[in-house]
């Protein structure tokens, strides 16, 4: 069994002494109000630890959803590339109808 010594209840009532004078200046209702709600810890110090965190940026990297929002922005290169899929189409359709003429002759 552990036997404490009169230093150590003497530490003891000095750490308990310390901790609620700090309790006392800086109580969890201060640090609510006094600090920005992006500050998630404030030592008794006054130093604010996290303050300038920020949540990191969701990124998409889905090709796909990528394109999908492009076209719904109105992305240019988007319309481009549209335009052109649009001629090509034309050209190749009257090609193939020039040439089913052309071989009913």
């Amino acid at each position: 069994m552990t036997t404490f010594t009169t230093e150590d209840r003497l530490n003891a009532e000095t750490l308990r002494d310390m901790f609620r004078s700090v309790s006392k200046r800086v109580s969890k209702k201060d640090l609510l109000k006094s600090s920005p709600s992006s500050t998630p810890y404030m030592t008794s110090t006054g130093i604010q630890i996290g303050k300038f965190y920020q949540k990191p940026k969701y990124v998409e990297e889905d090709s796909d959803m990528l394109r999908l929002q492009s076209y719904l922005i109105g992305d240019p290169a988007i319309l481009k590339r549209q335009y052109w899929y649009g001629v090509a189409y034309k050209v190749t359709l009257v090609f193939v109808l020039l040439v089913i003429v052309v071989a009913n002759k």
